[in-house]
């Protein structure tokens, strides 16, 4: 998997508004017992995906520690991490696009102090070459996204965290940032890889997981249609300071064809 850019940068920003997340946590600790009774009885489509849970595009069910194992061990990342090639000058990314009209493709930091809501930074993380997609992330005063941009025009798809592109390239998943912060999505995003002609390739969502059952922390493609999510529950979550070996389970993703 790609290395947690995004949690380091993340932390930064976080360690500079800790005064304020510590008062949003002490609010979230003292409405702790609403919310759990309101998360149990939560059935909506879009917010609520238990274990076994179904739509047209995808499937759940309960796999292994084994089958998570195994799926982790037998993929292999397609990323090039060459981030020595487009090192950051003066704050600026500058990454080299073949379209004639828009020679680069350019990513550049705020010169403000790291605690202002306007704070802006960019990190270049690599690309998966034989799609030819630069990878970017940004990190900004409450959040952080990621950018695939097509070497060819330029386009940016802005996904939610590290992505990883199916086996075959016909799909790119991605997990949403790490737990506890009001606002943020908590699942998976799922896309699909578009060849178009003369242009490269770009990306199409095709369905995006956001509930608040289970929090994801890792995920690996075990074949072209499917993926396996370690997770834990998100009572867990407020009622456990660390996380144990016996929180955590495992679920697969099975892609519906359409």
């Amino acid at each position: 998997m790609i290395p947690h850019f995004i949690a380091y940068f993340y932390l930064l920003i976080k360690i500079v508004r800790m005064k304020k997340q510590l008062l949003f946590l002490l609010l979230l600790l003292a409405a702790c017992g609403q919310k759990e009774d309101t998360k149990k009885n939560n059935t909506t489509e879009d917010k609520t995906v238990t274990p076994t849970a179904s739509s047209e595009n995808y499937s759940t069910s309960i796999v292994t520690e084994d089958d998570f194992l195994n799926a982790k061990n037998n993929f292999k990342d397609p990323t090039l991490y060459d981030t020595a090639s487009f090192r950051k000058n003066n704050g600026k990314i500058e990454l080299p696009l073949q379209d004639k009209k828009q020679r680069f493709a350019v990513f550049k930091d705020t010169l403000v102090d790291a605690a202002s809501e306007d704070v802006r930074q960019y990190v270049y993380v690599g690309q998966f070459d034989k799609l030819g997609l630069y990878i970017v992330g940004g990190s900004f005063w409450e959040h952080f996204e990621c950018y695939l941009i097509n070497k060819t025009t330029g386009q940016q798809t802005t996904i939610w965290n590290d992505p990883m592109p199916s086996s075959d390239n016909k799909y790119m998943a991605s997990l949403s940032l790490r737990y506890g912060l009001e606002g943020i999505p908590n699942g998976l995003q799922l896309w699909k890889i578009i060849n178009e002609a003369g242009k490269g390739y770009s990306l199409q969502k095709y369905f995006e997981i956001d509930q608040q059952i289970w929090i994801p922390e890792d995920f690996a493609w075990e074949t072209n249609e499917t993926l396996v999510l370690k997770v834990f529950a998100v009572q867990k979550y407020w009622n456990e300071a660390e996380r144990r070996p016996e929180d955590y389970y495992y679920l697969r993703i099975r892609i519906k064809q359409m």
